[in-house]
């Protein structure tokens, strides 16, 4: 999604940046493993409070690996709606169904 790879070829990038980032993959999923054995000990109090930041550090890790092509906000600064909808101002118009619109 992120780079808008075929399946094929997002299973192959993946594959690369895992094999030449090894020890850095493998140190963050043992910290990861020891700081979540840490929470569960906490009587899984600690698992709602660390499950976020294993989620921020796996993201974290991934932007390192994966920088961000565009930032959102240049997304949205591109992001056209299209003329092909109607102004809002038509969609309130009242119809000939309408009660106040009714002859009298």
């Amino acid at each position: 999604m992120d780079r808008e790879l075929s399946g094929w070829d997002a299973v192959v990038l993946s594959v690369r940046a895992f094999l030449g980032n090894f020890f850095g993959v493998l140190a963050l999923v043992i910290l990861i493993m020891f700081l979540s054995l840490l929470s569960l000990l906490a009587c899984y109090v600690g698992v709602f409070f660390f499950m976020p930041v294993s989620m921020a550090m796996t993201m974290a890790a991934y932007r390192q690996v994966f920088p961000e092509l565009e930032s959102p906000l240049e997304r949205l600064r591109d992001f056209d709606v299209g003329d092909d909808l109607p102004p809002p101002l038509k969609w309130s118009q009242p119809t000939s169904t309408d009660i106040t619109s009714a002859p009298q």
